[in-house]
């Protein structure tokens, strides 16, 4: 996993790690492609990992919903 930071002139791009705070997110490009935005609570390297993982586990859950929808 790679860290990046972020600037506080990227408006945008708060916004959603603020709404991340609060509840894990799914982002959807206009090409269909999903990305998950989850806030890792901890600093601690053990707790990241899990947040990482419960991200996984929620992406996955997308995906499975995703592959029940009728094909376009």
């Amino acid at each position: 996993m790679k860290t990046i930071n972020i600037y506080e002139d990227s408006q945008q791009v708060i916004a959603l790690l603020e709404q991340a705070r609060e509840e894990d997110l799914v982002l959807q490009l206009v090409d269909g492609s999903q990305f998950v935005l989850s806030a890792a609570k901890k600093a601690n390297e053990y707790e990241v990992e899990m947040a990482q993982e419960q991200a996984s586990g929620q992406l996955k859950a997308v995906l499975d919903e995703r592959a029940k929808e009728p094909q376009k």
